[in-house]
């Protein structure tokens, strides 16, 4: 309707910034991140033929088709936000992170030489060699969602939530200078550096996540889950409230 009444044609994704006030009576369940046509195509192709799409292949497949219908190349995220009504039914195993271009890139490298993509250095390869081969640099938990079926088979320890630049960074880091980052205070330490080395502040337990090789010889004790702003932020208060007990007992 408001395509016709302004003869715009808005992406989805902006209808929902713009009824902000109303989504909540009117039960709308979701964002969904695509433009009208593409949302109608994915509509066309699934009544089409349903079997066409089931499992992980036939969500990819979906996205292959829509871009052929549209002329759009989706993003894998924004093809699973338009198919609410079809996942379970689909039995689609997860959302995936990437374009469809990045996707086909990891398939084609890891059916070329699994052996280089074994463990964690095995991930970290992938995704550099994704970076060299589309020229994007992708997340390393998008990274993730694009090798379920491989993963169990290359053992993989578990999903690093970060960018590969700051992956990178704190590898340098730590091999910089190891004894910098021993115990709690060296966790948050090595937040604060990488945020002054990459320009982005990550969540600390995402900091614990690609760290995964250094946490037990560093002795940290556990995984902290907040911001590193807000955790120090937390500190200081902590450290203020002590003050004022210290002096209202003097």
């Amino acid at each position: 309707d408001v395509r016709e009444e302004t003869e715009t044609v808005a992406n989805l994704a902006q209808i929902w910034s713009g009824a902000r006030k109303y989504r909540e009576v009117l039960r709308w369940p979701g964002k969904i991140i695509l433009p009208l046509n593409v949302f109608d195509a994915i509509d066309h192709l699934v009544q089409k033929n349903k079997e066409k799409y089931f499992g992980e292949e036939g969500y990819i497949q979906l996205a292959k088709d829509v871009r052929e219908e549209t002329e759009t190349v989706a993003n894998l995220a924004q093809i699973w936000s338009g198919t609410r009504k079809y996942r379970e039914e689909l039995r689609w195993p997860g959302k995936i992170e990437l374009p469809l271009k990045v996707f086909d890139a990891i398939n084609h490298l890891v059916q070329k030489d699994k052996e280089r993509y074994f463990g964690q250095e095995g991930y970290i390869q992938l995704a550099k060699d994704i970076r060299d081969e589309t020229g994007t640099a992708a997340h390393l938990s998008h990274i993730w969602s694009g090798t379920r079926k491989y993963r169990e088979a290359l053992r993989w320890p578990g999903k690093i939530d970060l960018p590969l630049n700051v992956f990178n960074a704190i590898d340098q880091l730590v091999q910089k200078d190891k004894e910098r980052y021993f115990g709690e205070e060296g966790y948050i330490q090595l937040a604060k550096d990488v945020r002054e080395e990459t320009g982005t502040t990550a969540n600390l337990a995402h900091i614990w996540s690609g760290a995964r090789k250094y946490r037990d010889q560093f002795g940290w004790p556990g995984i902290i889950e907040e911001p590193l702003e807000a955790y120090l932020q937390k500190m200081c208060e902590e450290v203020k409230n002590n003050r004022g007990n210290s002096t209202k007992k003097v």
